[in-house]
Order: C-alpha cells, then sequence, then structure tokens
C-alpha cells in the first residue's frame, strides 16, 4: 500500500510565478542556485523600471524559449551607475545559466549596486 502512494506523487515547484527562471519552468532536473540569480534580476528590473519583468510563468516561459521579452520598457539611463546596473540586471536573466553572474561575482559588486539604486531613487 504505501508503495502505491509514494507512485502518485504530486509535482509541485517552488517559487513566485513571473520570477522562476526557464529552467524550473521546463522542469530541468538539474538546475542550480544560478535560478536564485534569474530572479533577483526580475526584482532589479522591477525596482528600476517600477513593473514587473515577466507578468507570469508563460511569459517567463516565452523568453526561455525564444529570448524575447514581450513589450520590455527598458529604463533610460542619465548616468552611469544606471548603465551598469542594467546591464548587470541583463546578465542576470541570461537565459543560459551557466552564463550568469555568480553569487559571488554579486557581492563583489554590491557597493555599485547600491550607489546606482540610490542615484535612481534621487
Amino acid at each position: 500500500m504505501a508503495s502505491s502512494a509514494t507512485s502518485n506523487r504530486l509535482n509541485t515547484t517552488c517559487g513566485t510565478p513571473g520570477y522562476r527562471a526557464p529552467e524550473i519552468l521546463v522542469e530541468d532536473p538539474k538546475y542550480n542556485n544560478k535560478v536564485d540569480i534569474f530572479a533577483l534580476g526580475c526584482i532589479i528590473y522591477e525596482l528600476v523600471a517600477r513593473e514587473k519583468l515577466f507578468h507570469n510563468d508563460l511569459a517567463t516561459k516565452g523568453y526561455g524559449q525564444s529570448g524575447i521579452i514581450s513589450a520590455i520598457r527598458w529604463p533610460e539611463t542619465d548616468g552611469d551607475s544606471k548603465t551598469k546596473l542594467l546591464f548587470l540586471e541583463r546578465q542576470m536573466i541570461e537565459i543560459d545559466p551557466s552564463k550568469r553572474p555568480s553569487s559571488r561575482d554579486l557581492s563583489s559588486i554590491r557597493g555599485d549596486f547600491i550607489e546606482a539604486y540610490t542615484e535612481i531613487e534621487r
């Protein structure tokens, strides 16, 4: 009886719709911590643009398949820090997880991030 129960497992994923990395949505069993880097890239975009990058998982999945973000409006940049921040954000939402920066890469530039975000809020 117990073996019958284990064969009927539910398929679950974790994460918030619109912030999950494409590799989670296609149920790639080899995903790693780079899914969190992707989510952080989505959050950074939202902080800068004041709107969500992907409004649902379908939009994220479409991006993962095509590399195109529908109706994206990159904020205009008027400072070097903002330009760096948006460049970093684009790297963080790279479709190929191996091309996304590591958490170590991000921790080494956290001062730049804080400076850029402070400029945006002015």
